[in-house]
């Protein structure tokens, strides 16, 4: 029970820091397009949960085979977490940000 509720937490971090992350791009680069905006946040949403691991492993291990095989799993977790949490949740808030565009289609 414990491990569903420290996936689901891990869940709702990563959706919140997606959704938190977008939120600064939109109010500080609100030039950016919103895919790449959506496609940013997502990315920095699910590393950054995974990045204190990862300094653990290089702290510990260093750079030799032995801390290669987890290194590598925490940066395909990271990238699954953004595939399947960060970027739909970052995309949603991202479009809705979007200003309306400024195109006349009845000139």
């Amino acid at each position: 029970m414990a491990s569903i509720a420290g996936f689901l937490f891990v869940i709702g971090l990563v959706a919140a820091l997606s959704i938190g992350v977008s939120f600064l791009m939109a109010t500080t680069v609100p030039k950016m397009s919103w895919r790449k905006r959506a496609l940013i946040s997502a990315l920095a949403g699910s590393f950054i949960p995974v990045l204190l691991p990862i300094v653990i492993i290089f702290l510990e291990v260093g750079m030799i085979t032995e801390g290669l095989i987890p290194l590598v799993a925490l940066v395909v977790g990271g990238l699954i977490l953004a595939a399947l949490v960060g970027y739909p949740t970052a995309y949603f808030y991202s479009k809705r940000r979007e200003p309306p565009s400024e195109l006349d289609v009845f000139e």
